[in-house]
């Protein structure tokens, strides 16, 4: 669409630079940025006087307002998006408005094409009015009847009239001037333009491309998100039957607890009553040790007192044996 514009614009701008020299005075329309102040628009001079009232001019051009770009709206920046979605939509904004410009321009080379159809009709006009002008004077040259002096103010009103032509052809002269210093201007900020368009293109297609990569990044993380949520999800899923069971395993833990409390402070309320006993043994045992050591000690007096008794028994007896032997051996001699 760009590259049809543009052959358009050349192609207008080349048949207006193609204007003839004498044409009628047109409305210039030139383009203003919106720092710029608006100049007015030349006067369209007046017609001379013509010979015939019942004629109107046909050079009459109806003028053509100025064409100024319509104000956009200003995009306020949001602060929560992203800044590369940001210089996307303020290139998307002078990519508009450099469009709109362009649409501007192609009016006003239209209108200056259709202005420069009119004064090539204009400019036939004139010179067959011209014309039409020589053949009457020559006819009142050749013709006429009046005396030279009426003759020679009839001549001085045509020669008047044909002055005005020239004077009128001559600031159309000045305007074509003037018209072609604008196309000039406007081929100059054409190309600025043309070239901010492409600097302007360059800069939005890198920023596609950095958005689309930013997208597939995003939609990468966004898929890995949804993975990790589910992952997540069914770990918690499994967590949580891991915890409830050990909930109900803590219950039991508690509850036997509370049994093993119970059956602990019985224990030791045994222990106490088993140590109370170990104790009174424990005495009974002492006391049954010193008694045992007194019937030791007793025992060990008595089994002297045996021994004595037994050694003296003992020595009894061998010397009743000496005596039984003394009185058998006496006998044994008395015998004899």
């Amino acid at each position: 669409m760009a590259k049809v514009k543009k052959s358009q614009i050349l192609s207008l701008i080349g048949a207006c630079l193609a204007v003839p020299a004498v044409i009628v005075v047109p409305t210039v329309l030139v383009l203003k940025s919106k720092d710029e102040p608006k100049q007015p628009t030349p006067p369209t001079p007046p017609n001379p006087d013509e010979t015939n009232d019942d004629k109107k001019p046909d050079s009459e051009v109806v003028p053509t307002p100025d064409i100024q770009p319509s104000p956009q709206p200003e995009v306020e920046p949001q602060p929560t998006e992203d800044t590369n979605q940001i210089r996307i939509e303020v290139l998307n904004l002078l990519n508009q408005k450099f469009e709109e410009r362009l649409n501007i321009i192609i009016d006003v080379i239209n209108t200056l094409s259709t202005q420069k159809d009119k004064n090539e009709e204009t400019k036939h006009k004139i010179e067959l009015e011209k014309q039409k002008l020589q053949r009457d004077i020559d006819n009142l040259k050749a013709f006429t009847n009046q005396d030279d002096s009426s003759f020679t103010l009839i001549t001085d009103q045509l020669q008047h009239q044909i002055t005005s032509y020239q004077n009128l052809v001559d600031k159309h002269n000045q305007e074509v001037w003037k018209l072609q210093d604008d196309i000039h201007k406007y081929l100059q900020n054409r190309f600025k333009l043309e070239k901010q368009f492409n600097d302007n293109t360059t800069k939005l297609n890198s920023l596609k491309q950095n958005f689309e990569q930013l997208e597939t990044s995003l939609t990468k993380l966004k898929n890995e998100k949804n993975d990790l949520i589910k992952q997540l999800q069914q770990d918690q899923s499994t967590q949580q039957t891991i915890l409830d069971k050990l909930e109900k395993q803590l219950e039991e833990l508690r509850r036997e607890e509370a049994n093993l409390t119970n059956v602990i402070d019985q224990r030791n309320k045994q222990i106490s009553a088993l140590n109370t006993q170990i104790s009174d043994q424990i005495k009974q045992i002492n006391q049954q040790e010193q008694d045992i050591k007194s019937k030791q000690a007793e025992k060990q007096r008595l089994e002297n007192a045996l021994v004595t008794q037994a050694e003296t028994k003992k020595q009894r007896l061998t010397n009743i044996k000496n005596l039984i032997r003394d009185i058998l051996r006496l006998e044994n001699k008395l015998s004899t």
